[in-house]
């Protein structure tokens, strides 16, 4: 039977983890994806934890079968999983209707989410706090061990069970369920875990009725030296620390694990996981020493030493960690099974670093839980205890995140955690300890673990190298600054031809110092001369996400802008790229600009400002929270700020991202803002899509080169000011419609981007849309007939003088003509390339016989795509497309 009881406290931990992670989604969608959403969100959850176990310890030695009553509390907690999505909606419609009815300042209007969203969630949190004690205190009373197993075993099988849920949510649940779906699989597992215990209760029900002291407990080692009171005051205050210093590295580490295995969702899932495996597999040999030493107070006072000291050892580890992530990264292929090795590897790089500290903070709250309850004969210390530790929790998450890691620096802040619990340690052991010499060894060896701190730095050229991913190399007169911000750490590095801003370890932004730009440059620009290029009257506009400054500084070229808002949730951005200067001066001298520092989804959904413009180039959409700026509700916030002939010019990079994903997203824009527009950037690294609340909207051609304050940007480019034009239109959303009608849109509740982002990262996937540029069939002409001829007359201007190849034209004919399933398909797609090379395709297309041979042929389609090795992917998706529209006419 108590196999059975400790395998359903599994089970409980690792529905408890399905609610902590799926929570944190809904959460940070009204809280915003800053570090005070992430923040607010831990303590939401963990502090209604925390005052479920003060609340259960209040009068848990009342209950008369602690089984039945913890039924009860499952059965409540599976009520509220299942109304939970719903509750959160009507709330956050109420929040949406009190912030547009009325005149709310930014700074009620975080309070009153933070309000709404305490009220929604704690209640649940605080029934999930109450469980431990109630179950702790019916196994203590079953097994009438005072605790020395059964709170080793709960701590253990309850963590266990945690590590193993958030990661099977994250890979598992919510990709294929959404939040609504992992919602109710928690839900309906608090369900079985009631009934189960409900039966349970009625078998135990004679043997649990006796309260676990009532025959009295032995003093313990120490106890007669100090008052009571003063005993009690120096055990709930460990509790405390311990909880503080154990968040403290928690933050250090989610930081580091950012670089070091990279900032994905999935990244933060892992090293919270192992973090909860250390609890538990500390929770079990707790049980150990429980039963081999009588003197708690020296071997608690020990494992605070060795805890503090492992955690700084994840100091000094880290520069090799860094080292060997980035020689597994190059050596390990990227193919689809060993992504899943990757992950893996991921996990165990996470143990080195977390595990061997983690081990140790597992230790304490059972050696104090049971040192209390023995000591006071008083069960209730089971939820006084782990309260206390919350509260600690709670207090060191916000104090690391707010304070510390922006202060001190990222070495700094785990080394504080670490000096918390060794001093901890101490002070235990110069209160308990009698041998003065065993404190001595203990002093001389913190101090041999802590000076080194001072002297060891982690290397700024692996921090933001991104070993993870491209393992960028520096040279040693490279100039590096790094700055550990509230939600990144951001960096600049100065070389001999360019300035280059990278955050967590990956490449944001860039820009030459020569006259010849680097190819990230034309990211930066074309969305800023794209937006430009709508408007011929003044305009407001809006930018989400400052990276260097340098988009902004080509906005603000244009004289027809008003005002510039910039949305950055990392203050560190704005600070740091005035290392870009003179080349963004406009984002720092124009008093047309300022700057929101705020999660742009959160200050959306609370202004009341129209706009004209909004553009927005969030980094790339593995990034943890990106995803979140990539909704049908994100882009519904967006649509009612706009004006109504505003436009949104929406920033997309190709690469690192699979076809499947690229459609989503077109299917996301097109369900809000139908017919948008798609235009190619920067070859084919990215694209540029524009959408409006109004019709028709077009970009006009307009002569940068003759306005005088953006002439001297446009001279940078040289010839290369067709990526800022018409001439880089691909196609529209509404035009792909049936096409994008087979993929679902990405929803804040079906979050179908954020499952396959890390994976593509590492897969190094590519969408190639060239096929929409350079290829044997034109899609503009048969879908979009409207607007080809207009297109076609520009291209035609610039390729007039272009001769094609006879013999060559007459070859491909003929192939085209006798098609079959023998037919060289790598030969006609060769010779068509020769023929019309990348540059001259479009504007010599009504020229060649050959499209008349295709649109009549139409059989050749569907041999092409079939029998055709050289297409990939996304070709293959849109040929057949195509043939569909084909067939239709």
């Amino acid at each position: 039977m108590y196999f059975i009881i400790y395998f359903l406290f599994t089970l409980s931990g690792f529905i408890a983890l399905i609610y902590e992670s799926t929570w944190s989604h809904y959460l940070k969608l009204l809280l915003g994806h800053s570090s005070y959403g992430q923040i607010l969100t831990l303590c939401i959850f963990i502090g209604g934890l925390g005052l479920g176990a003060f609340i259960a310890g209040k009068f848990v030695k009342r209950l008369k079968n602690p089984l039945y009553s913890y039924a009860i509390l499952e059965l409540f907690i599976g009520i509220g999983g299942f109304l939970y999505h719903d509750t959160y909606i009507i709330v956050s419609n109420f929040y949406y209707y009190l912030i547009s009815s009325f005149a709310i300042s930014p700074f009620f209007a975080g309070l009153l989410k933070i309000t709404l969203l305490t009220l929604i969630t704690s209640p649940i949190a605080i029934v999930i706090g109450m469980t431990f004690p109630f179950l702790c205190v019916g196994l203590m009373r079953l097994e009438q061990d005072r605790g020395k197993s059964t709170l080793s075993r709960l701590y253990f099988t309850n963590s266990l069970g945690a590590a193993i849920g958030i990661m099977v949510t994250s890979f598992i649940f919510i990709p294929n369920l959404g939040t609504v779906g992992s919602l109710i699989i928690a839900g309906t597992g608090n369900i079985l875990l009631a009934v189960s215990f409900f039966i349970l209760s009625k078998k135990v029900k004679s043997k649990i009725a006796n309260d676990t002291f009532e025959k009295g407990a032995d003093l313990l080692y120490g106890d007669q030296k100090l008052a009571n009171n003063f005993i009690l005051i120096i055990w709930l205050t460990i509790a405390f620390l311990t909880g503080l210093s154990s968040f403290i590295y928690e933050i250090g580490w989610l930081r580091i694990i950012s670089m070091l295995i990279g900032s994905t969702t999935h990244s933060f899932d892992i090293m919270v996981s192992t973090f909860i495996l250390g609890l538990a597999i500390g929770g079990y040999f707790a049980k150990r020493l429980l039963y081999k030493y009588k003197n708690i107070p020296t071997k608690l006072a020990y494992v605070q030493v060795l805890l503090g000291s492992f955690a700084m050892f994840s100091i000094y580890i880290s520069n090799y960690l860094f080292e060997l992530v980035s020689k597994v990264s190059d050596i390990l292929p990227r193919t689809e099974s060993t992504y899943y090795i990757y992950i893996l590897f991921k996990y165990i790089v996470c143990l080195i670093l977390v595990l061997p500290a983690s081990l140790f903070a597992g230790m304490t709250l059972p050696i104090i839980t049971y040192y209390l309850n023995n000591f006071t004969k008083n069960e209730q210390f089971t939820g006084s205890v782990y309260g206390w530790n919350t509260i600690g929790a709670i207090v060191g998450a916000a104090l690391a995140g707010l304070l510390i890691l922006p202060l001190f620096q990222l070495k700094f802040t785990i080394a504080t955690g670490a000096i918390i619990d060794i001093i901890l340690g101490l002070a235990l052991l110069f209160v308990y300890q009698v041998n003065r010499s065993r404190i001595l060894v203990a002093v001389v060896f913190s101090l041999f673990v802590i000076i080194p701190v001072f002297f060891q730095n982690l290397d700024k050229s692996l921090l933001v190298s991104g070993v993870f991913r491209q393992n960028m190399q520096f040279n040693d007169e490279d100039e590096i600054i790094v700055k550990d911000g509230k939600t990144a750490t951001v960096s600049i590095v100065k070389k001999n031809n360019g300035i280059l801003l990278r955050s967590n370890g990956r490449g944001e932004a860039a820009v030459s110092k020569s006259n010849e730009p680097y190819h990230a440059e034309y990211h930066q620009a074309a969305p800023a001369f794209i937006a430009m290029s709508l408007f011929n009257n003044t305009y407001n506009a809006a930018m989400i996400g400052m990276g260097s400054g340098m988009t902004a500084h080509y906005l603000l070229g244009d004289p027809l802008l008003r005002q510039l808002d910039v949305y950055e949730i990392e203050e560190q951005f704005y600070h740091l790229s005035k290392h870009f200067l003179p080349y963004n001066h406009r984002a720092y001298n124009d008093n047309r600009i300022s700057f929101i520092f705020d999660d742009a989804r959160t200050y959306i959904q609370s202004t009341k400002k129209k706009y004209d413009l909004i553009l927005s180039q969030p980094s790339v959409l593995w990034v943890s929270g990106v995803q979140s700026l990539f909704t049908e509700q994100f882009y519904g916030q967006v649509k009612e700020i706009l004006k109504p002939n505003g436009a949104l010019v929406q920033w997309l990079q190709l690469f690192e991202i699979d076809s499947n994903t690229l459609f989503i997203v077109l299917k996301t824009i097109n369900h809000v803002f139908p017919d948008s527009k798609i235009y190619i950037n920067s070859g084919t690294q990215s694209i540029i899509i524009v959408a409006s609340n109004g019709k028709n909207i077009k970009i006009n051609d307009k002569p940068f080169e003759y306005i005088d304050s953006i002439k001297n940007d446009i001279n940078r480019f040289s010839n290369q000011t067709n990526y800022f034009t018409n001439s880089t239109y691909i196609i529209s959303t509404n035009s792909l419609k049936l096409l994008l009608d087979n993929y679902q849109s990405n929803s804040d509740y079906y979050p179908k981007i954020e499952s396959e982002s890390e994976k593509n990262m590492f897969l190094e996937k590519t969408t190639n849309l060239g096929m929409l540029i350079n290829s044997l069939f034109y899609y503009q002409e048969i879908l979009e007939p409207e607007l080809f001829s207009e297109h076609l007359k520009q291209r035609l201007n610039k390729q007039s003088s272009y001769k094609l190849n006879e013999n060559k034209l007459n070859y491909l004919n003929n192939l085209i003509n006798n098609s079959n399933s023998d037919v060289n398909w790598k030969l006609i797609n060769k010779l068509f390339h020769e023929l019309v090379p990348f540059s001259m395709l479009r504007g010599k297309w009504n020229e060649l016989e050959t499209v008349d041979l295709i649109l009549q042929h139409k059989t050749f389609l569907d041999k092409y795509v079939k029998n055709n090795e050289e297409l990939n992917k996304e070709e293959k998706i849109l040929l057949n497309y195509l043939g569909m529209q084909l067939k239709n006419n």
